[in-house]
C-alpha cells in the first residue's frame, strides 16, 4: 500500500504542476517533502494549505485531495467508505472544472459503484457525460479490435491463396536456347521466356534477373556449374565465318546442334544496326542461343529467322539463308546495366568447328517456358 502511495502522490504532483501560483506549489513541495520524511505534523499542514486553497476553487488543489485520499495517502485513519467519500467530493469539485483526469477517475468509481450514494444523484453531469463517454471509447475499442482480426484473417486468406499450388498444372509451352556468361547468369531472348509461370535451364528451376524488351534479351539465374561464354573484343566483319549453337526443335532433333555460316551483313531489317544478319541456319528453338566466330569468341545471340512465307507473298519468291542475331555491342550494355561480371576474349586464332562445337556445348543450355 506505501508503494503504491509513494507512486500515486508521486502521479498527482506532476499533473498538478503546471499552475502558475507560487504558493500553492510551495504547498505541494512541502507536501512531497514532508510524506517522503514521514514527519506527520509536517503532512498534516501541507494538507490544511493545499485544503485552503481547494476551498477557494483551485482546480488543481481539488484535483489533488482528490487522488491523494482516493489512492490512501490521506486519510488511513477513516474507514475506507468514508475516505472514498472525501475523494469523490474533491474530484466531482475538480471534474467540474474540467479537469480531465477527475473525470476519468470519478467515470471509473461511478462505474464500479465506489464511494457513490446510488439513493441519490450526487454525481455532477459532468460525471455521467464522462462515463458514457468511457462506455462509447470502450465500444468503438471493440469494434477497431474486431476489424483488425477481420483484415488479419483476410490477410492471412490471401497469403495462403498466393502459396497454393495452381489447381491447373503447368504444361511445358515452348522452349528456346540461352548460354552461360557468368556464375550462374545465363542470357536468353526476352521472347523465349515473357508470359512464364516457371522456368527451367537444363531441368532446373530458374529465376528471372533482368529483362529488356526492346533489346529482346532476358538474364537468368541459376546455380549450374561450367564454363562461361567470352565476349569478343575487337569489331566483326562482313563475311567472318560464323557458329550458331542451340537446342532447335526440341522433341525431333535429340539435342544440342551447331551450325556454321558467314556474317552477311552488319544490320538487320530496316537497317537496324541493333542486329546482325547471318547466313547459318536457325530453326525454331535457336532464338536466345550463341553466335560465335571462328575462335569460339561470342559475336551475338541468335534472335529470329526471317518469316519465309511472308516474304514470299510480298516478292514472290523464298528468300534464302536470312537470318538475324542480336550484336554483341547491345548485350554488352545489357549486361553492364544489369551488373554482370562477364569476360572477354580476342578473336585469336581460328579452330575447327568441332573445337567451336565442344566449347559451346559447355555454356550453351536448354530454356524451358512452362505456362
Amino acid at each position: 500500500m506505501k508503494v503504491l502511495a509513494n507512486v500515486l502522490i508521486t502521479l498527482a504532483l506532476t499533473i498538478c504542476s503546471t499552475g502558475s501560483a507560487q504558493t500553492f506549489e510551495d504547498a505541494q513541495a512541502a507536501l512531497l517533502a514532508a510524506h517522503k520524511a514521514n514527519q506527520e505534523e509536517d503532512l498534516r499542514a501541507s494538507v490544511r494549505r493545499i485544503t485552503a486553497f481547494a476551498e477557494q476553487g483551485d482546480v488543481r488543489a481539488q484535483a489533488l485531495l482528490g487522488k491523494l485520499y482516493s489512492g490512501g495517502t490521506l486519510g488511513n485513519d477513516l474507514e475506507i467508505s468514508e475516505r472514498l467519500k472525501i475523494a469523490m467530493f474533491w474530484l466531482r469539485k475538480a471534474a467540474d472544472q474540467s479537469d480531465a483526469h477527475s473525470k476519468f477517475i470519478l467515470g471509473i468509481y461511478q462505474k464500479q459503484g465506489w464511494g457513490v450514494d446510488t439513493t441519490k444523484e450526487t454525481a455532477p453531469s459532468a460525471i455521467t457525460n464522462q462515463s458514457q463517454e468511457i462506455a462509447r471509447l470502450q465500444a468503438e475499442a471493440e469494434l477497431t479490435k474486431k476489424r483488425q482480426l477481420e483484415l488479419e484473417e483476410q490477410l492471412k486468406r490471401v497469403q495462403q491463396e498466393q502459396n497454393r499450388p495452381s489447381l491447373v498444372p503447368l504444361k511445358l509451352d515452348s522452349t528456346g536456347s540461352g548460354f552461360r556468361v557468368a556464375r550462374g547468369a545465363f542470357v536468353t531472348n526476352h521472347h523465349v521466356i515473357e508470359g512464364c509461370r516457371n522456368l527451367r535451364i537444363n531441368d532446373e528451376p530458374a529465376q528471372l534477373r533482368g529483362g529488356d524488351v526492346a533489346s529482346d534479351l532476358a538474364l537468368l539465374t541459376v546455380n549450374i556449374p561450367g564454363p562461361s561464354a567470352s565476349l569478343r573484343a575487337q569489331r566483326v566483319g562482313v563475311g567472318e565465318p560464323v557458329a550458331v549453337a542451340g537446342y532447335p526443335l526440341r522433341g525431333l532433333l535429340s539435342g544440342f546442334n551447331m551450325t556454321t555460316g558467314s556474317l552477311s551483313s552488319m544490320s538487320g531489317i530496316g537497317g537496324d544496326t541493333r542486329y546482325f544478319q547471318i547466313t547459318a541456319p536457325v530453326q525454331p528453338g535457336n532464338s536466345g542461343g550463341p553466335m560465335l566466330d571462328s575462335a569460339g569468341n561470342l559475336v551475338g545471340v541468335v534472335v529470329s529467322k526471317l518469316d519465309t512465307v511472308r516474304m514470299m507473298k510480298i516478292t514472290g519468291d523464298i528468300p534464302q539463308n536470312v537470318n538475324f542475331a542480336i550484336n554483341v555491342n547491345v548485350l554488352r550494355s545489357f549486361l553492364d546495366a544489369n551488373g554482370v561480371d562477364y569476360g572477354t576474349g580476342n578473336s585469336g586464332a581460328a579452330v575447327l568447328p568441332t573445337v567451336i562445337a565442344e566449347r559451346a556445348r559447355g555454356f550453351t543450355v536448354l530454356v524451358e517456358c512452362w505456362k
